[in-house]
Formats: C-alpha cells, sequence, structure tokens
C-alpha cells in the first residue's frame, strides 16, 4: 500500500518549494522526472517508482539536516573561539545560550534557531574575534611600550579619554 500522505510531508520539505508557484508544480515535476517522462500523475506511477521518489526526495532533507548541523557546529565554535580570545572559560551550554540571545526574541532552544539567524550569528561572531584579537594585541603593544619606557627611566600614566 502506498503511503501518499508520506510524498506529501516530504513534498512540504522540499528545498526550492518557493520557486515553483504551486507545489502541485513541483509534484508533477518529480513525478515526471522519476517517471522518465511518462506522467505527471502520482497514481499513474509503478510501485518502483513510486518508492524511489519516496527515497529521493528524502536526501535533500538529510543533506539539508546535515548542513544545518555544520552551520551549527561554525556558530559554537565561533562563539568559543570569541570567548576563548577574551580568555573566558565557558561550556557548551553558555555558548548555545549566547547563540539564542543573539538569535533574537521568539526563538528559545539552539536548534530552532533558523540558517539565515545562525549564518549572521557565525559572521558576527567572527568579527568580535577580530576586534577581541585586535584590542588584544594593542593592549600587548601598550604594556611593551610601557616595559620599554619604564625600562628607560621614563614614566608615563595612561589615562582613558575623557578623563584628568
Amino acid at each position: 500500500m502506498r503511503n501518499y500522505k508520506q510524498f506529501y510531508v516530504l513534498l512540504d520539505k522540499q528545498p526550492g518549494l518557493s520557486q515553483y508557484e504551486s507545489k502541485d508544480e513541483l509534484k508533477k515535476e518529480l513525478v515526471y522526472s522519476v517517471s522518465n517522462g511518462r506522467t505527471e500523475s502520482l497514481q499513474k506511477l509503478s510501485n518502483k517508482e513510486f518508492y524511489k521518489l519516496i527515497g529521493l526526495m528524502k536526501e535533500p532533507n538529510k543533506q539539508a539536516n546535515s548542513e544545518m548541523d555544520k552551520l551549527r557546529k561554525r556558530v559554537i565554535a565561533a562563539i568559543f573561539g570569541y570567548f576563548k580570545i577574551r580568555e573566558q572559560e565557558v561550556d557548551i551550554n553558555y555558548v548555545k545560550a549566547v547563540a539564542v540571545r543573539a538569535a533574537g526574541s521568539g526563538v528559545s532552544n539552539f536548534n530552532a534557531i533558523t540558517k539565515s539567524s545562525l549564518t549572521a550569528i557565525y559572521n558576527q561572531f567572527l568579527k568580535y574575534q577580530k576586534v577581541a584579537e585586535n584590542l588584544k594585541n594593542e593592549e600587548a603593544i601598550i604594556d611593551m611600550d610601557a616595559s620599554l619606557l619604564a625600562l628607560s627611566g621614563i614614566e608615563i600614566s595612561v589615562t582613558a579619554k575623557g578623563e584628568a
């Protein structure tokens, strides 16, 4: 017995669905393709063709999930990298919570963060890493300059802008 419900559930999850005017248009194209141009009707597919189509439709979802997993791991690595530069020790739960807060309201779970939000968070934390690294390097240069001046007997006082 064919499971048409499974077909339509998978059809809703197909990448690129929004490129079609309707789900029916995508359905016809998929059926036409798997039947080698014989039909556009789901009912007219042989059992072998139907189950081949179901298998093919499951594959992009596995790839999409794999892509999302890679993106999640990149976000985790970028956030960990930022805290490493700042010499702050954090755990995975803290990093996930930071990502959820960065995703904004409406997101309460790390795995519920959308692809576009994950990409934005990843890019933002790469920028944060660069800024933190530059600040760390500038602090090191200031410390080195102060040490060299102290060795030459010159005392300096570093104050922030606006301070007297």
